[in-house]
């Protein structure tokens, strides 16, 4: 029979036998639990029109968005997860995504493109402009909080929201 010593130091839990050792983040990980199982860069599956290439990538409570053709990325904020709950907060956008929705608009923005902008400083930026036509609130929406139960197996990752309705969007690992 083998001894097996269990020896616990914060969140690594190191098990001794034959000189193996676990660390329970692993094991977390790789069972699509725990705070890292979101760690890398996850392409959806089936984007919106538009948004070719969307990516999300997250690390350690870091969120960035990607979309293919832009060379930046084009929102970054954070997200923390709560018992299979994610929690995402974008608290900038890259003025490279916006001129690439306002440049075919007609709107002349390229003081903007190597900038990033709070929901504040955003808001600003279009006050400050004499547009009328162009709508703000569209960009305005993207800043804030989203919310989505999450699902992980393997390489597949499932966000679930509910809003006036459920919908599902899909990830792979990239």
């Amino acid at each position: 029979m083998k001894k097996i010593i269990v020896s616990a130091v914060g969140s690594l839990i190191i098990l001794f036998t034959s000189c193996s050792i676990i660390d329970i983040d692993d094991i977390m990980a790789d069972a699509g639990v725990g705070p890292y199982v979101l760690n890398g860069t996850w392409v959806q599956q089936d984007p919106p029109v538009g948004l070719n290439g969307f990516k999300q990538v997250f690390y350690n409570g870091n969120l960035e968005r990607l979309i293919d053709g832009l060379p930046e990325p084009i929102m970054k904020g954070s997200y923390y997860t709560n018992k299979k709950i994610l929690t995402m907060n974008i608290t900038h956008v890259h003025g490279t995504f916006v001129s690439s929705i306002l440049t075919p608009m007609g709107a002349p923005v390229g003081d903007m493109v190597d900038n990033w902008y709070t929901k504040e400083e955003l808001e600003n930026y279009f006050l400050s402009k004499s547009w009328g036509s162009i709508p703000m609130s569209q960009f305005l929406n993207l800043f804030g909080e989203s919310t989505a139960s999450y699902s992980v197996s393997g390489n597949k990752l499932i966000l679930t929201y509910e809003h006036e309705e459920i919908y599902e969007d899909i990830f792979y690992r990239e």
